[in-house]
């Protein structure tokens, strides 16, 4: 099916020049933005965030933070001496090897671009009166709660009580006790604080920060596990009262299915880091987990906006003391690129064409679209000084044509158009004005 927009009146000497979709990194040096990565087990930003975390902390020059949820520890606890899962190897616990594979694959990213070696320093930290191991390295911060594993419905192991996010969220239990003791959340609430209290202390005075988990949302991100979908849930009531925070949630398992969209080079930077990862469960004797259900994720990246900062709550910085940020971190340009990065993968291909192209002196330009179904679309228009110049919504049908007249955007310059369908598929195109 084919709609038709009519998106702007173009005065004499004016022509478009169309460079396609963006599916690349912004090099912003001296941005101070402030990523968080929440995932529920030690793997699992690396297998379906690490596009992203990659962009963030090597290229972007970002202060990033995982938090790792739970300890993955499948059950086994603390337990080290338990041959499952293990060939041969010391008795360090599963955990902390994984754990210790997630941390060294953190590393690896704030050592990519900035040479020369820093202290790594692990300790545990008081956050909203719980303890929890806290690693520094560099702009990379780690966080790991080291709640049990839930399995994969969420009803627990035997050899951690039966312990899960899911029980803890629906009541089924009233407290959640990390494996190794270390710390006890009395019920769903008192975890999300602690989550809040993470995201409001690592980003201290930064105006908008972005957060990223699996996405909550069973239409675009089918049986996934239910540790995932709780992490996701109990991350976004953590921010449900920060408005500076946006939401970027990404498709876990079920991308294996989707088509291969990286390019090689990405793809390599996936498996290096993930290739960290499980070296350090295969140094101490536990199955490779380099397997084909894994690789199979290396290949694919996909991922949603499902909640934009909000300009009006940005945070200004501190009047005095500590160290200023400087204005172009409140200055909305660099959340525009953040956006435009964020959707840069479009999960299908709705735009179809523009034309013409280059447009006529005082003509149209039409962009026609090829959508996968009805819905809603959302177009907006957003200059290189990130203002939004135009933004319309409308709910369309096989036949519908939405026009709207733009006539007064005649100036030459860089701008981006984006478009969703339904929240759920993305695509966005950059415009230079001529």
């Amino acid at each position: 099916m084919s709609f038709i927009i009519s998106l702007l009146k173009l005065g004499l000497r004016a022509s478009i020049i169309l460079f396609g979709v963006l599916c690349v990194s912004f090099y912003l040096h001296g941005k101070k933005e402030v990523s968080f990565y929440f995932a529920a087990h030690p793997d699992d930003w690396q297998l379906f965030m690490s596009g992203n975390a990659y962009t963030d902390v090597v290229n972007n020059n970002e202060h990033v933070v995982f938090v790792i949820v739970t300890a993955g520890d499948a059950g086994l606890g603390t337990d080290g001496s338990r041959k499952l899962f293990r060939t041969s190897g010391s008795d360090r616990p599963y955990y902390k090897a994984r754990e210790r594979g997630a941390w060294n694959s953190c590393k690896f990213l704030a050592d990519v671009r900035v040479h020369g070696n820093s202290i790594s320093d692990g300790k545990f930290v008081e956050i909203n009166g719980h303890k929890i191991y806290r690693y520094a390295y560099k702009k990379v911060v780690a966080y790991f709660l080291r709640l049990p594993d839930g399995n994969l419905d969420g009803s627990g192991f035997s050899g951690t009580g039966y312990q899960s996010l899911e029980r803890l969220r629906s009541g089924a239990i009233s407290k959640i006790t990390a494996v190794d003791n270390s710390a006890a959340y009395n019920g769903w609430d008192d975890l999300t604080a602690t989550l809040n209290k993470i995201i409001v202390t690592e980003s201290e005075a930064d105006p908008h920060v972005w957060v990223n988990i699996p996405d909550s949302d069973e239409s675009f991100n089918p049986n996934d596990h239910s540790d995932h979908i709780n992490v996701s849930l109990a991350a976004q009531a953590s921010v449900k009262n920060l408005h500076y925070a946006g939401i970027i949630g990404y498709v876990d398992y079920h991308s294996a299915n989707l088509p291969e969209n990286l390019s090689s080079s990405e793809i390599i930077n996936q498996a290096g880091i993930f290739s960290i990862t499980v070296k350090e469960l295969h140094d101490d004797g536990y199955f490779s987990q380099w397997v084909e259900g894994h690789t199979d994720l290396l290949l694919r990246n996909y991922y949603r906006i499902m909640r934009y900062p909000v300009k009006s709550s940005y945070r200004q910085p501190p009047s005095s003391g500590g160290v200023s940020r400087a204005a172009e971190n409140i200055s909305p340009k660099n959340l525009s690129k953040k956006i435009i990065a964020a959707n840069g993968k479009s999960n299908t291909k709705l735009i179809d064409k523009i034309h013409p192209d280059p447009a006529k002196p005082g003509g149209d330009l039409f962009i026609s679209f090829r959508l996968p179904a009805s819905g809603t679309v959302t177009a907006r228009l957003i200059a290189e000084n990130d203002e939004i110049v135009y933004s319309v919504s409308k709910k369309v049908d096989a036949d519908a044509i939405i026009s709207f007249p733009l006539s007064r955007f005649l100036q030459s310059g860089l701008y981006f158009l984006q478009v969703n369908l339904d929240g759920n598929y993305f695509e966005t195109k950059k415009l230079v004005l001529q």
